[in-house]
């Protein structure tokens, strides 16, 4: 008898355990509960996962075009020099350039840039820029002194460039309405076809970047050390 005790005994404490008769096989209403919250918790965690996932790994920097497709790039575009014949001035490196200016803006040119006696300007739509002061998609004005105007060569439409600014916004003495930029011809990049960089000017640690990526320039070569 006090075996069958703890045989019967035995089987309440299995059903009571596993939430499962031993005589029916029925599970009980509250393991259903408890196996229907759980699987709706691993529902619920995979739509989670599959709208949101784990955060995309960035793609790779495009590596830098070898030194002869460079040099036929170059051909097209050939060096000018940074500053007007008639200025007598030590170039500054692109380090020293980089640790003065406020932000390198990389954009696309939306209206040429317009040659005056006094002074050079054009639009630009940002793409991206170094120091964050400008939001991506916006348009900025663009000007310089019309005699540092004529070594700066004249930009198309849709063409896309890096430029450097020096200081941010300047009025420039009323010279120009509020919210035209005046950048340098230090520093300043075509963009060309596949995102590769090429120095407008003879600026030797410039020109040592040709072929360099724009990611690879915005993200890392032109940002303050």
């Amino acid at each position: 008898m006090a075996g069958n005790c703890h045989f019967v005994d035995s089987r309440y404490r299995l059903w009571y355990n596993s939430g499962i008769n031993p005589k029916t096989g029925v599970i009980s209403v509250k393991k259903r509960i408890i196996i229907i919250a759980a699987c709706f918790a691993l529902v619920l965690s995979a739509a989670l996962f599959a709208a949101f996932g784990l955060p995309n790994e960035p793609e790779p920097i495009p590596e830098r075009l070898s030194a002869e497709r460079a040099a036929e790039l170059r051909a097209e575009y050939p060096l000018r020099s940074p500053v007007p014949q008639l200025i007598n001035m030590i170039i500054p490196t692109l380090d020293t350039v980089i640790e003065r200016s406020e932000t390198f803006v990389y954009a696309r040119v939306t209206e040429s840039v317009i040659n005056t006696f006094r002074y050079r300007q054009g639009e630009l739509e940002v793409i991206q820029d170094t120091g964050g002061v400008f939001r991506e998609g916006g348009k900025i004005r663009i000007s310089i002194n019309g005699q540092w105007g004529s070594v700066v060569p004249f930009l198309n439409e849709g063409m896309e460039m890096i430029i450097n600014i020096p200081g941010g916004k300047e009025i420039n003495d009323g010279l120009f309405d509020e919210g035209i930029y005046t950048f340098s011809t230090f520093g300043m990049f075509y963009v060309l076809e596949g995102g590769y960089c090429f120095s407008l000017y003879n600026i030797e640690d410039a020109v040592a970047l040709d072929g360099t990526h724009v990611r690879e320039m915005m993200e890392k070569r032109l940002r303050k050390r």
